[in-house]
């Protein structure tokens, strides 16, 4: 396997949370390899906390020469079938593309899945499963569409992506993070970026390019202090606020209590603020020490496995549908 080593990476702990133009729980962790450097991007870079603008930083790192690898909490792809069965469009770039022209219509991730939920030919039986005690197995049956794609069915953890019921609803940022991505795309068609999609579009990333690709915070290592590596103990407290004023007029939806992480070893506060920042720093710590270490290709690699097939369906081909997650291999 080719050794992979970005001149940056880019982690972003995603929010489905409400439009595209409201302030949402998004955290953003940046690496430079030139200065071996980890930092927490804030409102010295955002315009605000909104997706909207948390694109517009993106789009511009992508427009630099600099090869940049992106790792964003969303599932890049829906279970197999879902094209056909939903959308009725072929491939998973027109199926993005069909989601992400409902989204716009609609506006919020909830508004899209009730209207797909609510398309006639389901007869009441729609993907997504809004209510939190739904049992309704009939359309993953009728449509032979799985209710887990093979990355969930192999992530402990981890939620389906039709799933938008109490707790961590992940349907609500696959469906704002696929309207991203088909922003994007559209872009890339426009000249004005340029990247490759792990695994859709490549099964074997170059570090000469930008790279996009799916994480998953559950997956990676625990979280080590920045300062002296040593582990942190389980948080158990209130959030602070940030005595040193970065980030200090943050905006978000403070929805959980959120202790500091501070070193038992040397006493150092980490430079998060709250939970997203934490999970945006997990995932990029532990790319940046497979990179260090001369082992970031081995998170690309795709183990096959025989659960969650389609007969006829060659494993790679369902995976570059339905996406994978950086390390599960």
């Amino acid at each position: 396997m080719t050794a992979l080593s970005f001149e940056r990476i880019i982690s972003i702990d995603w929010s489905g949370a409400d439009i595209e133009t409201e302030e949402v729980d998004l955290g953003v962790a940046l690496y430079d390899a030139t200065e071996d450097a980890l930092s927490i991007v804030g409102l010295e870079d955002l315009e605000d906390w909104s997706r909207k603008s948390c694109r517009r930083w993106l789009v511009e790192r992508l427009k630099e020469p600099r090869p940049t690898l992106v790792a964003v909490d969303f599932g890049f792809g829906l279970p197999w079938n879902s094209d056909l069965a939903i959308f009725s469009v072929s491939g998973w770039r027109k199926m993005v593309s069909r989601l992400g022209a409902l989204y716009q219509s609609y506006k919020t991730a909830r508004a899209t899945a009730s209207a797909i939920n609510g398309m006639p030919q389901f007869g009441g039986h729609g993907p997504y499963r809004i209510d939190y005690d739904r049992s309704d197995r009939h359309f993953y049956i009728d449509r032979q569409v799985g209710y887990y794609r093979l990355a969930e069915l192999a992530s402990p953890q981890a939620i389906s992506q039709w799933y938008m019921g109490y707790g961590p609803a992940v349907a609500f940022h696959t469906i704002t993070g696929l309207y991203c991505l088909d922003l994007l795309l559209g872009l890339r068609d426009q000249g004005v970026i340029d990247f490759e999609i792990w695994p859709h579009e490549t099964i074997s990333p170059d570090s000469s390019k930008h790279v996009l690709a799916e994480s998953y915070p559950a997956l990676t290592v625990p979280l080590l202090c920045p300062h002296c590596n040593a582990p942190y103990p389980k948080s158990k407290g209130k959030q602070r606020k940030n005595s040193s004023g970065q980030q200090a007029d943050k905006k978000k939806k403070a929805k959980k209590k959120y202790e500091p992480k501070q070193c038992m070893g040397c006493n150092q506060l980490g430079p998060w603020i709250d939970p997203h920042d934490e999970d945006a720093w997990r995932v990029l710590a532990s790319l940046v020490n497979a990179q260090r270490a001369g082992e970031l290709a081995h998170l690309f690699r795709i183990t096959q496995h025989p659960f969650g097939r389609y007969d006829g369906i060659d494993f790679i081909d369902q995976v570059k549908f339905e996406g994978y997650i950086l390390g599960l291999g």
